[in-house]
């Protein structure tokens, strides 16, 4: 029977994932999301991701030179947002179980539309690290 629940469990985050995704895919950008709901959303999404921390801080290494980059500059470049997705194609080519990852945060990218946005993507990327970290990842 526990094994039962534990793949309940599982489907259920895997469930959880994929609205994430969904709802991402329904935005037009991150600007519509609350805090609260970009904190939400990363919860969720920690709790169902199968990747291991150094992936997850491998990427956000990138996010933060792009931050610094803006915060720095001051000008905003969509285009090395963008260039951000063949670096997830890459990870999730080299190891699949970075499938699910690549897929949520690519959808995430695509929501980037300005400086605002990206700052959002970031807060919800910070949140997501540390939800995996407290849920053992």
């Amino acid at each position: 029977m526990p094994e039962n629940r534990h793949y309940n469990q599982h489907n259920n985050q895997n469930d959880d994932l994929k609205n994430v995704i969904t709802c991402f895919r329904n935005l037009k950008s991150f600007k519509e999301y609350s805090t609260e709901e970009l904190v939400s959303a990363a919860e969720k999404a920690a709790k169902a991701l199968r990747v291991n921390s150094s992936n997850l801080r491998k990427f956000h290494g990138e996010i933060s030179k792009q931050w610094e980059n803006y915060r720095t500059s001051k000008e905003f470049d969509i285009n090395q947002i963008i260039l951000m997705k063949p670096l997830l194609a890459y990870m999730a080519g080299r190891d699949r179980k970075l499938k699910d990852f690549s897929e949520l945060i690519t959808v995430a990218i695509e929501k980037i539309k300005d400086a605002k946005d990206f700052e959002k993507f970031k807060q919800f990327y910070d949140s997501l690290i540390a939800y995996h970290r407290y849920y053992g990842g």
